[in-house]
């Protein structure tokens, strides 16, 4: 997953509900850190930082 830091709004919603601690604040905007992320796989059915942000699909993506 990534996030496109223009379209954040720096909410924290999606790093309060990853499970795996792979979203992190830098410089205002958050990020994904690749390495930890598991696409919330064994989770639930869909990333839950996708499914928690309110700007949705236009700013997190699959990479």
């Amino acid at each position: 997953m990534r996030i496109i830091a223009s379209e954040c709004t720096a909410c924290g919603e999606c790093a309060a509900l990853c499970p795996s601690d792979a979203i992190v604040e830098k410089r205002g905007y958050y990020s994904i850190n690749a390495a930890a992320c598991t696409e919330c796989d064994g989770i639930a059915e869909l990333p839950q930082c996708l499914e928690g942000c309110p700007v949705g699909e236009d700013c997190i993506v699959y990479t």
